[in-house]
């Protein structure tokens, strides 16, 4: 969009939510000579990129309160950092996975906590900051992993020191902030909050636990700057979350993903053979099975040739690594596939990027409710790869008793 036709749009959306007057959110205009230079939402400068729509969703019933304000993107190739400066505050509900949230929080100038629900999501966020020269841009908080044995009170104190670090970064596992807020003056307002897959407390019970904590911390925060981001955020029963103001960001043209879809009587039969078969037919590519339950991945293992048996490996908790035995990895998880056959539980559902491109078979099974999937965690799964061309194939397997349900849901879910 042309600079003056974009500043000339934005001086109407503000002018518009003055009127509405919803205390929640911020929208600022800065003229210079009688001219619009500099236009803030949510304390988020908006950068002048062609193709985004902003719209306001008053509420229907309620004066002077918004639904939401919502941010379209037309060009689905955009990342988030090119349109706004740093994240705004509230909600952020991203829709599609992989735009750039988190990234935009690493590089923007300011201080920034990210919270992350998982040490593997963490440690690799870390890893993007080592320079090539080894200086580490971040802090990582959290339990062992990879090269880190221990996160002691002196790594902690000197990096917030660390002068050379003008902005500090750090990436927290959920269960770690209380210890790191420890550290943290009194007096939060040189630092921002961002809670990364907000989604993943609410619905896996796994991490549920560290939810009020980790809310908690979260309101020690100023207003201005504290926000939750997730691509597919669910009804809040904390009252104080359903009143934050959202950002709901959109793409124009939803990318489409091509899913075959598999009925099943037999699940584990079927995935068996659906591997199988796949290997045949690219005997040199990775496949990636999303499945959440470890015994149900045991018995699928031991349904496969011996040669192919040796090729897998399972990835989830370290409460299950007992029940996964010899097939739980043997060196830490990174970004990258060690096996041709990798196993996920729903610890890996969300966050960690894994950067080969590989075939993923997502698995639905209504005999146990843990083993569900729905649309929005399909996309939370088919998220993980980040390669730059995407899957190589998807599948979806699932049992004859899920169908409408998950059929009805999905039809909701693109249309």
């Amino acid at each position: 969009m042309e600079a003056g036709r974009k500043v000339l749009v934005l001086c109407t959306l503000t002018a518009e939510a003055k009127r509405i007057d919803d205390p929640r959110y911020q929208f600022d205009t800065e003229e210079k000579d009688g001219v619009v230079v500099k236009c803030t939402i949510n304390n988020a400068e908006v950068l002048d990129v062609p193709g985004v729509v902003y719209r306001l969703h008053p509420n229907e019933t309620e004066k002077n309160r918004l639904d939401s304000l919502e941010v379209l993107i037309k060009d689905n190739t955009k990342r988030f950092s090119e349109v706004f400066r740093q994240l705004p505050y509230g909600i952020i509900k991203k829709n599609v996975t992989g735009i750039g949230a988190t990234t935009l929080a690493l590089d923007a100038e300011n201080n920034c906590i990210v919270v992350c629900p998982t040490r593997s999501l963490a440690y690799g966020k870390y890893c993007k900051g080592i320079t090539e020269d080894g200086t580490k841009r971040y802090l990582y908080v959290g339990s062992e992993v990879g090269d880190i044995k221990k996160v002691t009170s002196r790594n902690i104190r000197a990096y917030l020191s660390n002068k050379k670090i003008p902005y500090k970064k750090i990436l927290v596992v959920a269960d770690s902030l209380p210890r790191l807020m420890e550290y943290l003056p009194q007096n939060l307002e040189k630092w921002h909050i961002m809670v990364d897959e907000i989604d993943s407390y609410q619905t896996d019970g796994v991490y549920r636990p560290a939810l009020e904590n980790v809310i908690d911390y979260f309101f020690r925060f100023p207003e201005r700057s504290r926000c939750l981001v997730s691509a597919t955020i669910r009804p809040f029963s904390d009252p104080r979350l359903a009143d934050l103001p959202l950002i709901d960001v959109k793409y124009e043209q939803f990318m489409r993903r091509p899913i075959k879809m598999i009925q099943s009587t037999n699940i584990l039969k079927t995935v068996a053979a659906t591997l199988e078969r796949t290997i045949r037919q690219h005997p040199e590519d990775k496949i990636v099975v999303a499945y959440n339950t470890v015994s149900s991945m045991r018995i699928i293992i031991e349904l496969l040739p011996n040669e192919l048996k040796e090729k897998c490996e399972i990835w989830c908790s370290s409460q299950s690594e007992q029940q996964a035995g010899e097939y739980y990895p043997q060196e830490n998880i990174g970004t990258h596939l060690t096996k041709q056959i990798t196993f996920l539980t729903c610890t890996y559902f969300t966050g960690i990027d894994i950067e080969d491109r590989y075939h993923l078979i997502s698995v639905s099974d209504t005999r146990y409710l843990y083993a569900l999937l729905s649309p929005e965690k399909l996309l939370q799964i088919a998220g993980r790869c980040r390669h730059k061309e995407g899957l190589l194939s998807e599948r979806f397997i699932y049992d004859i008793q899920s169908r409408k349900v998950w059929e009805k849901n999905f039809d909701k879910q693109h249309n």
